[in-house]
């Protein structure tokens, strides 16, 4: 298992480690010491988690060191698999096998409790090998646990892990591990040794109840960072369980409340657990047909159908906002086509009526530019009189005594048909005609006068 481990050359993996501007964009996860990008090696994708800073100190050389060892040669389905290190000061790479479908973490709201307990059984056995190798995990999470394709739990990032029986330099009061999934005895410093394969189980327990539940131990008392490792440290009980789901097996609910325990030697070994979990039916362990296959592909699908009814709402609420400003924008029309009429109304009552503007100023002019009354004799008059002299004289000219008399007989039936002509002006004139018929009765004057 601690046999040699392959070394691989910064050149053959695409992206190459020593290059950030090139797989920073292909990075899928960040730890507190380092980073994972995905590359290809050997014509497949791989992950390349690379320390950050490369060694900074003797801790950092022990703890990668002893990544390496543990996960060299490991055969195991519940173990992560290793291809080879880059063994450069600078940019030391672990080259391991690369999971489409990411941690436990991230697809556990997408899982069914088959699936669930499925997993939980994996990481058991994954658990239990590495502890008869007399490796202590230390950091197990369910951020730390990957799914394969059928929905085996695989565990990796083995950067805390402790080989048993070798100084790491570091002391009995050492606090390794996240706070959430840490052992009381860890918070407190005070676990040590073959100590860490109990702690392991504790932080195993609290993965159950995250994986059953959806939501940590300590969620309800709402802690974190120092206050929590002060809380978890001060635990002199038995800490409570959230409800477990309904149709979790009995088995599983006695195991959790094991590995619980405060006190470490109360609680089961890697081996235990995998006889709890041999006695739950193994059609409830198993992913059965019915139960959708954690892929990639099913997340990808998943996401675009949460994008799509994103942009369906934002669509809808746009053209909601586009209906309402139209409704009020005709509203506002409306109203002020309605203003217009309603004060076109009011002129309209306040100014006279169009023929009476019409007939009274023509009537002011004709006034204006009419003489005076005893200036100007009456139409009949006027025509007449003219006419009369005119024919007298014209009857009278020195002519023969016939043409006298006949100039005479035309004389007074011209005569004649003026007076009438001048009688029906004259009444029209009484009447009130327009001004254009008035008017019209002076243009006879102009032609009588000159003919």
């Amino acid at each position: 298992m601690l046999r040699a481990l392959k070394t691989i050359q910064p050149e053959e993996l695409d992206p190459s480690p020593a290059f950030p501007q090139k797989y920073h964009k292909y990075i899928k996860g960040h730890g507190a010491n380092a980073v994972v990008f995905v590359a290809k090696y050997n014509h497949h994708d791989v992950a390349v988690k690379l320390l950050s800073g490369g060694f900074k100190s003797i801790r950092d050389f022990v703890n990668f060191r002893n990544e390496a060892r543990m996960m060299d040669g490991v055969q195991h389905d519940n173990i992560v698999r290793v291809y080879g290190v880059v063994m450069d000061a600078s940019i030391p790479c672990l080259v391991m096998e690369y999971y489409e479908n990411g941690s436990l973490e991230e697809v556990l709201p997408r899982m069914s409790l088959p699936q669930k307990l499925y997993a939980l059984s994996g990481v058991v056995c994954g658990l239990a090998y590495v502890h008869k190798h007399l490796v202590a995990r230390r950091d197990l999470k369910t951020a730390n646990i990957l799914l394969d394709d059928a929905g085996k739990a695989v565990i990796g990032d083995f950067g805390s892990v402790k080989i048993l029986g070798e100084s790491t330099g570091q002391t009995k009061s050492t606090v390794v591990g996240t706070t959430e999934y840490m052992a009381p005895e860890v918070a407190r410093g005070q676990c040590a040794g073959v100590a860490w394969l109990k702690a392991d189980i504790w932080s195993f327990g609290v993965v159950c109840v995250k994986v059953l539940t959806g939501s940590l131990l300590y969620h309800s008392t709402g802690l974190f960072g120092d206050g929590l490792l002060v809380h978890i440290a001060g635990l002199k009980r038995k800490p409570d369980i959230p409800p477990l789901p309904a149709g979790t097996p009995n088995e599983v609910a006695k195991l959790v409340a094991q590995c619980l325990e405060i006190e470490p030697k109360d609680r089961p070994t890697a081996d235990q657990l995998i006889a709890a979990f041999q006695h739950v039916p193994k059609a409830v362990l198993s992913p059965t047909a019915s139960v959708d296959r954690l892929s990639i592909d099913s997340a990808i699908e998943e996401e675009r159908k949460k994008h799509a009814e994103q942009l369906r709402v934002v669509r809808e609420q746009e053209q909601e906002r586009a209906r309402q400003e139209a409704a009020k924008e005709k509203a506002e029309l409306e109203e002020q086509i309605r203003q217009l009429k309603l004060q076109g109304e009011q002129q309209k009552e306040a100014v006279p009526s169009p023929a009476a503007a019409v007939v009274a100023p023509n009537t002011a002019v004709v006034a204006q530019t009419k003489p005076a009354a005893s200036a100007v004799p009456k139409p009949g008059l006027f025509v007449c009189l003219p006419d009369c002299c005119l024919f007298r004289w014209w009857s009278n000219c020195s002519v023969s005594a016939a043409v006298q008399s006949e100039r005479k007989q035309v004389s007074l039936c011209v005569g004649v048909m003026c007076c009438c002509f001048e009688f029906q002006l004259l009444i029209w004139w009484v009447r009130g005609l327009s001004s254009s018929k008035a008017v019209m009765s002076i243009v006879p004057v102009s032609l009588a006068a000159s003919f």
